[in-house]
């Protein structure tokens, strides 16, 4: 899982719990095919992101409480960690994975 930054370039993307504790992974890229997240959650398979008309995706996924990795796949190729979460850990492969917290 490596990330090419120069690869693609996205603007804002963040996660976010709602009231119903669902967790929403969300991020502008206007000139993505697709956008997806992965992470130890569920084994690292891609969740595909649903795009507006303003070109904002967005998943919301049902996760227990604990810490958890990801990083958002775009075009199917480009691992990213996402630029609104400042939380990392070493990816083992000599990148890093976001944290999120639930």
């Amino acid at each position: 899982m490596a990330g090419t930054k120069e690869k693609f370039d996205y603007q804002e993307q963040g996660s976010h719990e709602d009231e119903l504790n669902a967790t929403t992974f969300s991020v502008y890229a206007p000139n993505a095919a697709s956008v997806a997240v992965a992470g130890n959650f569920n084994g690292w398979k891609q969740v595909a992101l649903t795009r507006n008309e303003y070109g904002y995706w967005s998943v919301k996924l049902k996760l227990n409480k604990g810490a958890y990795q990801y990083k958002f796949v775009f075009d199917e190729r480009y691992w990213e960690l996402d630029k609104a979460n400042h939380e990392r850990i070493s990816d083992g492969y000599g990148g890093h994975n976001s944290i999120k917290r639930v």
